[in-house]
């Protein structure tokens, strides 16, 4: 019950069902780190932090190494979104390490697509791009639409405005997700100083969220 929740944003609802799932086995690993995660969905990093760090004790019990690398990318999306940037690119870049040693293509795909989110909210634009590519090259089923955001933004900001056409003729190959669909063609228009159609794009991806 708590992962339908958790897998349908109802953040709250999940909570109550992994903590009276805590309640029935103290030491159950996977429901503290649903804890941890639907903690970071709602930016409650106090309690998020202590699931992580309980997280962490219960590790030295059953030694799951995957489970090791899904606590500490918990934990380093959180203090990104906290601003400590260099921290967390730092996690997840030993992760990355790593996981290469390990010849684990899900893992290797999962920390390409953080580490192109924290690059990207760092405005690290080029590496950004570096990262999101590589995502797309190794994806493990298929690619999150979001790492098209990235690129194409990032050429935009860093005023590669022909890469930025390229990777838009790309885009349109794929099926993205609504909000990316209108986003995409805002920052193109923007880029043209096209402002009328851009606010028209940005205002539809708003309209569409409502």
């Amino acid at each position: 019950m708590g992962s339908a929740y958790l897998n349908n944003n109802y953040f709250v609802q999940a909570i109550d069902c992994f903590q009276k799932a805590a309640q029935q086995n103290g030491i159950d690993l996977l429901a503290h780190i649903h804890l941890a995660m639907a903690y970071q969905y709602l930016k409650r990093d106090h309690e998020c932090f202590n699931e992580l760090n309980f997280c962490k004790q219960l590790l030295f019990q059953c030694g799951s190494v995957y489970r090791m690398f899904q606590i500490s990318q918990i934990e380093a999306l959180v203090r990104a979104e906290r601003g400590e940037l260099g921290l967390a690119k730092k996690i997840l870049l030993n992760l990355y390490k790593e996981a290469g040693r390990l010849k684990d293509d899900y893992l290797i795909n999962n920390l390409l697509n953080n580490l192109a989110y924290v690059f990207f909210i760092s405005e690290d634009y080029l590496n950004a791009i570096l990262y999101s590519k590589e995502a797309m090259r190794k994806s493990y089923k298929h690619i999150d639409s979001v790492l098209y955001l990235y690129i194409v933004y990032s050429y935009f900001k860093t005023d590669q405005l022909d890469e930025m056409n390229n990777a838009i003729q790309d885009c349109g190959q794929e099926p993205l997700e609504t909000h990316i669909q209108f986003l995409i063609p805002g920052i193109k228009a923007w880029s043209e100083k096209n402002y009328k159609q851009a606010e028209e794009n940005f205002i539809l991806r708003i309209a569409n969220q409502n």
